[in-house]
This record gives C-alpha cells, structure tokens and sequence, in this order.
C-alpha cells in the first residue's frame, strides 16, 4: 500500500535576515511568516494528511496551527451549507528541532558556511550532519513503523529538512539543495515502505508569487 511522507520547512521568524540564517529554536514567528503560514496550509488543503509530526520550536506553532485547521477552509456538504474540516492531530519532537550548532546556537550563520562539507565535523558543543541524521531520522522511522497506512507530514526547518530529504531520496548526507534555504519549501514522497519515490519537490511560496522577504 503506498502512503505520502511530505517534509516541509518552516516559515520566516523575527530573528531571519536578508542572505543569512539564525538559528535558534526559541525564535518567534514574524508578521511575514503569519502571512505564509496560511498561504502555505491553503495551498496543501487538498494533500490528504493523517497526521502532523513537528519540531517544537517557536517559529512554527502558527504554521502547525494553520496546517492542522487547513487554513480554516470550510467544506460544502451536499446540502449546500457549510462544515468546518475536522482538525489534523499534530504530534511534537524534539528530534525534529533544527541542528544544534553548539556555540554558534542563536547567532547569525552565513549561507557559505561548510556545515554540509563534512558529515562528521561539528562546533564545540554541536552536533555534527551524521549526529543530526541519526536523531531526526529514528523520529521519523518510529512515526512510520508506527502508522504503516497514514500520510505524514514532517514539519522542521532548513537543516533537518535537507537531512531527512537526503535520507529518503537515498542521496549522499552532505548533499545539499538551494531550494531548503527557503522558507516553505516542500517535497512529497510516495513510498510503499520499501522505496520512496520523490513526486514533488518546489517551494510553495515562490510558486505562489508571495510577496514576502525569505
């Protein structure tokens, strides 16, 4: 039986500037990101999910909240009136939350930054991409041992996105897309438990046109 594995990355926080990343799993969700975070639930409401597997960091309590309510999108019955969607359970890890970079948590990181190069180097008090794997990955693996018939949703952020990416599509750990630096970028698996086939992979903002900062 095939089912959909989605990952989705977060949207944009307070802390976010023009070129860079912040990392900080205490950072708050920005006017910008309220705005994509209900762009981002509206575009999915046809995506048939059964469950919402998420970090606990600030930054995405307002995504999870339109995620699980589909936007707040109301269905027509066949009589013609109105019934809201019944909301999507959303389950939290901490396994999901985005690397952490020892020293360098809760600074401003540059883009050039190697933290892809070398699957094994981390900063002082960090943990390295294969430390990282390790972790978001048994997360993953539990939920969908777990619900063997049910499309998941995994919610994270930039990092762990392209981490769990690189494991499902069988690509190198290092490996590293353009496209998980931005905000709402998204990719669905169909997998029958033995293989996973990658059949989407963009960025639903850019699609959409947002007019937003990244």
């Amino acid at each position: 039986m095939k089912r959909h594995i989605i990952l989705l990355n977060d949207v944009n926080t307070e802390d976010d500037r023009p070129g860079v990343s912040f990392f900080s799993k205490d950072s708050v969700v920005s006017k910008i990101g309220q705005q994509q975070s209900l762009a981002i639930a509206k575009y999915l409401l046809d995506i048939s999910l059964d469950m919402i597997v998420a970090s606990t960091a600030c930054s995405i309590s307002r995504l999870l909240h339109n995620l699980r309510q589909r936007g707040g999108k109301p269905l027509s019955t066949s009589t013609g009136s109105s019934v809201v969607m019944k909301s999507i359970p959303v389950y939290y890890s901490e396994e999901l939350n985005d690397r952490d970079f020892g020293v360098l948590n809760g600074t401003i990181i540059p883009p050039e930054s190697d933290i892809f190069k070398h699957s094994r180097v981390c900063a002082e008090g960090g943990e390295s991409i294969e430390q990282c794997r390790l972790r978001s990955f048994s997360c993953v693996r539990s939920y969908l041992d777990k619900y063997p018939d049910k499309n998941i949703a995994f919610v994270s952020h930039q990092n762990v996105c392209q981490i769990l990416f690189n494991v499902l599509s069988n690509q190198s750990i290092t490996h590293f897309d353009e496209l998980w630096k931005f905000k709402g970028t998204y990719a669905d698996f169909e997998s029958n438990n033995i293989s996973n086939t990658l059949t989407k992979f963009y960025n639903i903002l850019h699609h959409l046109r947002f007019q937003g900062e990244e």
